[in-house]
């Protein structure tokens, strides 16, 4: 029965040959035990002077990693290594393993280790839940080399679990003394940016001489991927682990049947991407359902591409967004929307429409086609054009919504008839004047982005870009008039001089 400082238990040796010549004493054929940690046909050798060594063999080793956990990173390498993590459980069983080598520096030892863990539990503050190695099967030998490579591991059939995720894992892992350089490829059910975001923040918190730097790449293959309400089905990336920063190459990312393949980088104060999302002839019910999480909104088929990128200190996100957006649909409906329902509403109470405009709440706003071309500065989505054309009516939109401060500042002009005999009806002087133009009223949309005001405009607070997007989009000419109201007080003389502005 030895006891030592050194270790974390006393070692318990029952029976074998012990031989000591010198400076060398050797133990043989033994079992031992290091609390309930027991290995069988123990061979153990030591040689001290100048350069003490030490050599260990045996048939096999039954570790309690938990048990043994102290002891095992209190030596520099595997310190560095598990440096930020607690081991709470964990089973290690050795075939044959073999260690040589100089008491103390360890880059110098020779080894060869093969077997299984199961049941592995590491915890670190930075971790949520911990993570579980439920069961590998491994092998690890020396390799001393000039570029000072002290070991290479050789991981297969890997099963991982933490938090929601179930992972299998397999591949190699490179590491000498402050490097830990990973060629792995990842398969889960499921993962999340939380689980990123626990990763990148304990690497900040490790400095370059308390523990290894993780390099490498690690190949993910994910079912899906969750970042806050958004869930990407499938993600494959790959990530590269560098000196300076965590690059995710995006090479599959579907979200709500858009594409998003693209590149993110993390470094130690910013972070920046570059994504280009792609849709091409895509269901918009249930990628609108999707994004909303709201159902029955607008139907119709759509395809969408563009580019999102950004590089900046998170803080500053989205106001550091750039890139553009070009959007079409076709041969859909809307059935629910806000500032649509609202320019609705007003056009059914005027004089000259009331009863005309198609109700959202029934059969919905039938339209042939729809259109947006958009850009992203400074916080803001920026719409350069924005049009509909339905059989009952056409819309051209021009403004921007605040990503920031989640607000809408648009001004939207409506052809409510795609000609002009509604209104000729009502007001017979304007017939030569109109000379066949289709008229259009002017509405700004304003305030809170999921409940604007709707408010009519004057015909001289459109400008000519508007006006010519719904020109484009109809191909008639266009007229713009201020329609009016119930309750307003002007007669039908001024009316005239209305629809004549």
């Amino acid at each position: 029965n030895i006891h030592s400082p050194k270790f974390p238990t006393s070692v318990n040796i029952t029976g074998g040959q012990l031989t000591w010549h010198g400076t060398r004493i050797e133990l043989r054929d033994t079992a031992a035990s290091l609390g309930t940690s027991t290995i069988s046909r123990l061979g153990f050798g030591m040689e001290w002077g100048k350069l003490s060594s030490y050599e260990f063999d045996a048939d096999a080793a039954d570790i309690q990693v938990a048990e043994l956990y102290p002891w095992l990173v209190s030596f520099k390498t595997l310190g560095k290594m598990f440096k930020g993590y607690t081991a709470t459980g964990g089973k290690l069983t050795l075939n044959k393993p073999y260690l040589k080598g100089p008491i103390g520096p360890t880059q110098a030892w020779r080894f060869d280790l093969s077997g299984d863990l199961n049941a592995f539990v590491m915890k670190s503050d930075y971790f949520k839940e911990p993570l579980q190695i439920n069961k590998t099967k491994f092998a690890a030998k020396d390799t001393p080399g000039p570029e000072g490579i002290h070991g290479h591991i050789d991981l297969m059939d890997t099963q991982l679990s933490w938090e929601n995720s179930r992972m299998t894992l397999q591949g190699t892992a490179d590491f000498s003394e402050s490097e830990l350089i990973l060629d792995l490829d990842l398969a889960a059910n499921e993962l999340s940016w939380h689980q990123i975001d626990q990763i990148v923040e304990l690497e900040k918190s490790q400095t370059p001489d308390s523990a290894m730097a993780l390099l490498g790449e690690l190949r993910v293959l994910s079912e899906r991927f969750i970042y806050d309400r958004f869930t990407w089905q499938p993600m494959h990336a790959n990530i590269s682990f560098n000196k300076d920063d965590i690059s995710i190459v995006v090479k599959k990312a579907d979200l709500c049947a858009i594409q998003f393949p693209g590149i993110l980088k993390f470094a130690s104060n910013e972070f920046e991407f570059y994504f280009n999302p792609l849709a091409e002839k895509q269901n918009l019910k249930p990628t609108i359902s999707c994004l909303s999480d709201k159902k029955d909104l607008i139907d119709g088929t759509f395809s969408l591409n563009g580019e999102l990128l950004t590089k900046a200190r998170p803080t500053d996100f989205p106001k550091s967004l750039s890139g553009h957006l070009d959007f079409t649909a076709e041969q859909g409906r809307i059935y629910r929307f806000g500032m649509l329902a609202k320019i609705v509403a007003l056009l059914n109470v005027t004089e000259i429409y009331r009863g005309e405009v198609p109700d959202l709440a029934g059969k919905g706003f039938a339209y042939n086609s729809m259109s947006a071309k958009a850009v992203f500065e400074d916080g803001k989505l920026i719409f350069d054009e924005g049009s509909i054309d339905s059989p009952s009516m056409g819309i051209a939109v021009e403004g921007h919504i605040d990503l920031v401060k989640k607000k809408m500042d648009l001004t939207v002009l409506v052809a409510p008839f795609k000609t002009v005999d509604r209104i000729v009806k009502h007001i017979p002087l304007v017939s030569n004047i109109l000379g066949g133009k289709l008229v259009s009223i002017p509405f700004k949309a304003i305030g809170e982005l999921g409940d604007p005001d709707v408010i009519p405009l004057s015909p001289t607070a459109v400008g000519s870009g508007l006006l010519g997007i719904l020109q484009r989009t109809l191909e008639l000419p266009i007229t713009i008039i201020q329609p009016v109201l119930p309750g307003s007080k002007d007669d039908e003389e001024q009316k005239e001089q209305k629809i004549l502005q």
